[in-house]
């Protein structure tokens, strides 16, 4: 595995750090300096001056989730659930008990029916 190394990656590792120290890494060097001259000639006085302003824009609108957003989400959130809860006892468990009695479980009380026929005289329930 070594003399593998040696004989085949060595050649392409030197050439690969010859490339990078003679052609890419003055490149990067130069775009280095750029983007650092840029960034304090452009980018930190322009967010200075905005600084101000940002913050008061980032209060005013905590203020309006806070005390605007929230309470009307807070609001909706609660009666959703109890609309959930209302549609669950009115309507969902009244058929999941029918289906429970058509495949022959509980009627959705926990209640099992005595016998399987319609009949009139067939309305008791063993727990």
């Amino acid at each position: 595995m070594e003399d593998y190394i040696t004989i085949y990656v060595s050649p392409h590792a030197e050439t690969a750090n010859k490339a990078w120290i003679n052609d890419v890494k003055p490149t990067v060097d130069v775009a280095e300096e750029k983007v650092e001259v840029f960034f304090k000639d452009n980018v930190l006085p322009s967010y200075n001056r905005a600084h101000p302003y940002l913050a008061k824009v980032y209060e005013q609108v905590r203020y309006v989730v806070m005390a605007i957003v929230a309470p009307i989400v807070k609001e909706g959130g609660e009666k959703a659930v109890g609309w959930g809860r209302g549609m669950w006892s009115e309507v969902v468990r009244p058929q999941v008990g029918r289906i429970g009695e058509r495949l022959g479980g509980t009627n959705g009380n926990g209640y099992v029916l005595c016998c399987r026929s319609k009949s009139a005289n067939c309305e008791r329930y063993i727990h």
